[in-house]
Parts: C-alpha cells; structure tokens; sequence
C-alpha cells in the first residue's frame, strides 16, 4: 500500500533513468539496479508510527499493544494511543497484531501499512455485559500459593525498560477461586516510581494463555530503596479464575532508565514471561517471588 510521498519518489527515480538513459545508455543497467534496491532498503529501515484509536469515541486508546506474532518485536503505545515501532528485522509477511483489553484486536501483515506515515488503528469495543457482582461464600478459605522467595542472591525482572515486556507465575488454584491480592518480594529497584499493568491469562495449551480480563488493571506506587514487597489488591476487580492460570506483571510505561529485580530461585510455582507484546511465552529456569491471595470456598 503505497502513499502519495512513495509514488511521488517512484515518479522521479523512473524520470531520472529515462533521462540518463538517453544521455549514457552504458550505465542505464547499473541505474535500474540502484533503483530496484531504493524501495527494498526503505523498508528495511522503516519504523511503523502511529495511533490507536476507539473506533466508537475516537477517543485514544491508552497503552494499546503493538507486537508481531510469535517474535520478540513489540511495544505498548502510550497514553496518548501513539506508538513507534522499529521494524528493520521484520518479513513483509509477517503479521503484526494490535489489541487492548476490553476491544477486538486487529490483525495485518506488515507489508499492507508499512508505507503508511502516522498509520491509525481504530479497534471495536466489545460487547461488553453488566459485571457480575461476586460476593464471597460464606465459609472460604484464605490461601496463598506461588514463591514468597525473598533475598538477593538469586534475582530475575525488568534488567530494561522495554515497553510489552512480562513475567508472572503460574498457580493451579482448582475450583473457582477470587483472586484477593498479588505480592510480589522486591530485591532491587532503581526507580523513583512504577506504573505496570497486572494481567490475568487461562492457560489453553502447553505454552499458550488467552487474557481473561474484560478492562486493564494497572498498578503505580512511589518507590524507595527500603520497599521489599509490593501488594497489589484485586479484590474490587471481582476476577474469577479456575483450573491453570498465569499473572503476570507488564511493563506499559516508558520508566526510563532503570530496572526492578524480584527475589527468585529455581524452585517453585513456574514463572513464564516474553520480551515484547505477542511475543512467545518462555518457560524461566528460574522463578520469581510472586505470590497470589485467593478465596477458596471450604
């Protein structure tokens, strides 16, 4: 999908080699191989810009993932729904995906916007039904499961400030639970304040998780170097889960220079995390001091 700037630099490469052609026909061959390669190159250093929309408000869509499937190249937009991304070690065949919790993601393969300045990406709102207001059981159990790991001899986290980045761990609570709270054991942060988003997935498959939230859940605190453990309340989201599930903590904000490390050791509930929105899930060797407060019914 070519635009008018494109076309426009198109029109001159081809009115250069007819005029040269003319003048020294000897080097038209050595002209159409430069020309050839013109647009190859521009695609390779290409950055995919843009902004992700509400297609019914037109409203920004804040913190919006960009990612290209199954590859560790991604970013989160920002809170103003603009993003840039670097595409330079991408295919045209690839398929690069934007989503957001709460709206139908959408799904194009790169060589259909990569010629697009300032590409808009309207996403559709879902359905979405009253919320069900959960009410504990009247006799329930109040269970912690996970790594309360603490310390700094093993430690794993955010080393960068890549936006999309994630890690959490992965609990098998059974029945229906309510998750109660997320505890995550600090060994070193470097910021003066986080901002992270907290995400649910079910596990589908060896490797594969689907987001069950129906709106985002983030999380910001001011940081200093005596904090050892953060305790983020998810009760008031009324979030249901059963059977395999994976929490994880996001890194959405540009935090600039920096990073946060979590107490960890090889032992433990799994951690998975990935490098970038729709990246591949990897298996950790080691697993972070993450654990989840949950209401159990007896």
């Amino acid at each position: 999908m070519y635009n008018t700037l494109i076309l426009y630099k198109l029109i001159c490469y081809l009115s250069v080699i007819l005029s040269v052609f003319v003048m020294h026909k000897h080097i038209f061959l050595s002209l159409i191989l430069t020309a050839i390669l013109i647009p190859e190159t521009i695609t390779s250093q290409n950055v995919i810009k843009g902004c992700v929309t509400d297609a019914a408000s037109k409203s920004p869509v804040e913190f919006a993932s960009i990612g290209i499937l199954n590859k560790d190249i991604g970013t989160v937009a920002d809170f103003d729904g603009c993003f840039s991304l670097n595409i330079s070690q991408v295919e045209s065949n690839d398929s690069i995906r934007f989503s957001s919790i709460g709206f139908e993601s959408k799904t194009f393969l790169v060589k259909e916007i990569i010629f697009t300045e300032n590409y808009t990406v309207q996403l559709v709102p879902k359905s979405k039904l009253l919320n069900e207001v959960i009410v504990l059981p009247q006799k329930y159990q109040y269970k912690v499961l996970g790594n309360n790991y603490k310390g700094k001899k093993i430690v794993a986290g955010f080393k960068d400030n890549l936006k999309g980045s994630e890690c959490g761990i992965l609990i098998n609570p059974g029945k229906k639970t309510i998750l109660g709270k997320l505890i995550c054991n600090v060994a070193a942060c470097t910021y003066d304040s986080i901002f992270y988003r907290i995400n649910v997935y079910k596990e589908t498959g060896v490797g594969q998780f689907n987001n069950i939230l129906d709106e985002p859940v983030y999380f910001s605190k001011a940081m200093n170097k005596k904090i050892r453990s953060l305790e983020i309340d998810l009760t008031r989201h009324n979030i249901e889960v059963s059977g395999k599930t994976l929490i994880t903590i996001e890194h959405v904000k540009d935090m600039g220079e920096g990073y946060i490390m979590f107490s960890s050791d090889t032992k433990g509930a799994d951690t998975f995390s990935r490098k970038a929105s729709e990246g591949k899930w990897v298996q950790a060797k080691i697993n972070v001091g993450f654990s989840v407060g949950l209401f159990v019914e007896e």
